[in-house]
Parts: C-alpha cells; sequence; structure tokens
C-alpha cells in the first residue's frame, strides 16, 4: 500500500473515532428515568425507545440507566425477557451502591431469576438497600425476618424494618405493621395502633387493610 494511501487509512480511522466520540458525547444521561412502574405504563414502541435510551448510559456506568435496563430484561419490557441479563446489570448499578438496584438483585436472589436461590444473599441486598432508607427493601427485609429465611426468625427485628418503611408512606408495611399490633407480635398487643396504621394503609389503597379495618370497627 503506498504512502499516499495510508495516510487516507489513517485518516478515515481518525475521523471515525472522532464521530464515535461525537456520539457518546452527544447522549444525555442527566435522566430522568423511569421507575419500575412507570415502565409497566409504556406502549411496546415507547419501551424499546427507553431501552434505546438507556443502553449508551449504561454502558457509560450510569447506575441509574443500568437499572432501568435491569428492570427491562426483568420484565421483558422494551426487550425480551432476560434474567441473567437483568441479574448483571442490577448488580453492576448494586455495586455503585444504588438502592433499587441492590433491593431488585435481593428480589432475584430470593426467588431464584437467573441465579440459584439463596436466601442469605437476598438478605445481604435487602439489608444494604435498606440501610440507605429504601422503603420496598424495608419492607422486604422485615419480611425476611419474620419468616427467618437468610436470617434467624426474629418479629421485633421484623417490625422494627416493617415499621422504617411504614413511616415512608409504604402501604403494605402499614398494613403488616397493623397486624403486628393487633396479634402482639413483636410489639405489645395494642388495637389502638392497629387501627391507626389499618387506616394509614387504606387510606394508600390497601384493600386488604381496609377490610381488616372494618372488621375492628365492628368488633368495637
Amino acid at each position: 500500500m503506498s504512502g499516499r494511501a495510508l495516510k487516507r487509512v489513517a485518516l478515515a480511522i481518525a475521523i471515525a473515532g472522532g464521530a464515535t466520540t461525537f456520539a457518546h458525547a452527544a447522549v444525555d444521561c442527566s435522566g430522568p428515568w423511569r421507575s419500575a412502574a412507570e415502565l409497566r405504563l409504556l406502549s411496546p414502541t415507547r419501551a424499546s425507545e427507553e431501552f434505546q435510551r438507556a443502553l449508551p448510559c449504561a454502558e457509560q456506568g450510569v447506575d441509574e440507566a443500568q437499572t432501568v435496563l435491569g428492570r427491562m430484561y426483568d420484565s421483558g419490557r422494551g426487550v425480551q425477557q432476560d434474567y441473567a441479563e437483568a441479574l448483571r446489570w442490577y448488580r453492576l448499578a448494586a455495586e455503585k451502591r444504588n438502592p433499587s438496584a441492590q433491593n431488585n438483585l435481593g428480589v432475584m436472589y430470593q426467588y431464584g431469576r437467573g441465579v440459584t436461590p439463596d436466601d442469605l444473599a437476598a438478605v445481604n441486598w435487602y439489608r444494604l438497600s435498606a440501610e440507605q432508607g429504601h422503603p420496598i427493601a424495608q419492607s422486604n427485609l422485615g419480611s425476611m425476618y419474620l419468616e427467618g429465611r437468610g436470617v434467624k426468625q426474629d418479629f421485633a427485628e421484623g417490625f422494627r424494618w416493617y415499621m422504617r418503611a411504614a413511616e415512608q408512606g409504604h402501604a403494605v408495611a402499614q398494613r403488616v405493621v397493623a397486624t403486628m399490633y393487633e396479634k402482639g407480635q413483636g410489639v405489645p398487643h395494642d388495637l389502638v395502633q392497629a387501627a391507626l396504621w389499618y387506616r394509614k394503609a387504606a387510606d394508600r389503597g390497601d384493600a386488604q387493610a381496609q377490610q381488616a379495618l372494618n372488621r375492628l370497627v365492628a368488633i368495637g
């Protein structure tokens, strides 16, 4: 190859490299990124567009985008469902201390999605997320303590984590707190507190809490 030809090849490579750099620089990774609930509402076309938007950002290491990809592979929204890929993206984000990814990774381990079921690992990821204040993880960790999965059964500790989630407005956690007050599990029996927390959960649309509240009112 002549010297002139080599120069043309080198120039083409430089231009291609510059174009790639520009393309990456042009990607807006600032968000906002969609929650799991928001992803479920997207049409197939919009979900596919969201996947394409998140992919380059996830590849650049943006933990929020990695979490979105995990959700999409987990649910099959915008891309073919693939638990192994969901697990991979969740882990990348979880290792960056993303609380949603840590919680979701815990779910994958608890239910064996893309990985062998492992309650100890599930508890570990739930705890890391819960300690950052993630209410769903706090509720999940509370459940593990109540059931004695991955930890020694401990109603008081389970109540403590459920209460932390309930205080943030998590309806299911509020209902569980109410039930524990009603039954005296991990906390002294207190029907007044039970009714209070059933009411809070019912006000957030929890039908089971409303039924329980109606039952308590009927008993008097």
